[in-house]
């Protein structure tokens, strides 16, 4: 990838933080809200494949990790672990705009559930006969039954949303 397709990506995993109100909490919430956003068709040519929490795309870390214009904290648990907030450099205002809508609730949503619900995506546009049960299957420490109709909720309340390209259709 050249300095140019850097800094555009760059620019667009910045303008994601932007649209969602200028903080999103999780370098797991930002990769699948950036997947999400890419199905929907609010972004083009985030190149996704499949590892352990999902849909990952390195171009999207790589630019939330080395980039002037967001702010990363690293932020330790009681636990030892750690997870980042992400913010930007400089202030910008919110638009209610469709995409900020989609992203402000994308973002706000529990972690796990959106890992999964993300994952069902996943799965749907690789042709899984059931997405669902694929997300059983390869994640069945986070698939517990609470959680996986919290996903199945959350992707209801997405479909809602006026977006480019629908989610595709689901079913269970």
């Amino acid at each position: 990838m050249n300095s140019v397709d850097v800094d555009s990506i760059e620019k667009r995993v910045a303008s994601i933080i932007a649209d969602g109100g200028g903080v999103i909490v999780g370098r797991t919430r930002l990769q699948k809200i950036a997947y999400l956003l890419t199905v929907v068709g609010f972004e083009d040519d985030l190149q996704y494949g499949y590892k352990y929490y999902g849909p990952y795309s390195e171009v999207v870390a790589a630019a939330s990790s080395n980039n002037s214009l967001i702010r990363e904290e690293i932020t330790y648990t009681d636990w030892g672990s750690f997870y980042s907030i992400f913010s930007l450099a400089e202030s910008s205002v919110v638009q209610n705009t469709d995409r900020s809508n989609f992203i402000i609730k994308l973002k706000d949503s529990n972690a796990v559930v959106l890992e999964l619900m993300a994952t069902a995506v996943y799965c749907a546009k690789e042709k899984y006969d059931n997405p669902w049960q694929a997300v059983m299957n390869l994640k069945p420490e986070k698939a517990s039954k609470n959680m996986l109709s919290d996903a199945k909720r959350l992707y209801s309340e997405m479909l809602e949303f006026i977006t480019p390209r629908p989610l595709p259709k689901i079913t269970e």
